[in-house]
């Protein structure tokens, strides 16, 4: 393999960032070396800045999946958990704060109850 060529499946392989200067610069070596004609090297050097953007979205894409993967695997919280649990300990911490202030207004509905039960036993003892 020729290193023009060589140096042309690198730069469409994605895995590289190619610049405009790179890929006419790869796409006039293919000239000298009779792969490509003169009259296409702006054409063949868009071609290939456009192959290597789009591998190079396919790769990150494919990382990306894998990384979910390995992710999930492995137990970790996502951000979306971690944000609706700190929504839920927010909330959580607004209703404490709310019941701490709110009046004690149970406890003499329990006396009043035991009162009520107090009378009808007392009742019933003097029947």
């Amino acid at each position: 393999m020729n290193s023009a060529f060589e140096k042309y499946v690198e730069a469409a392989s994605g895995l590289s960032q190619l610049t405009k200067a790179n890929a006419e610069r790869i796409a006039k070596q293919l000239v000298k070396q009779g792969e490509v004609a003169s009259s296409q090297v702006s054409e063949f050097a868009s071609e290939l800045l456009e192959k290597s953007r789009k591998n190079r979205e396919t790769l990150t894409t494919m990382i990306n999946a894998e990384i979910q993967r390995a992710v999930k695997s492995m137990g970790f919280a996502t951000t979306d958990e971690v944000t609706r649990l700190q929504k839920q300990v927010a909330d959580l911490k607004r209703e404490l704060q709310a019941a701490k202030k709110a009046p004690a207004a149970k406890a003499p509905a329990k006396k009043a109850a035991k009162k009520a039960a107090a009378k009808k036993s007392a009742a019933k003892k003097s029947s």
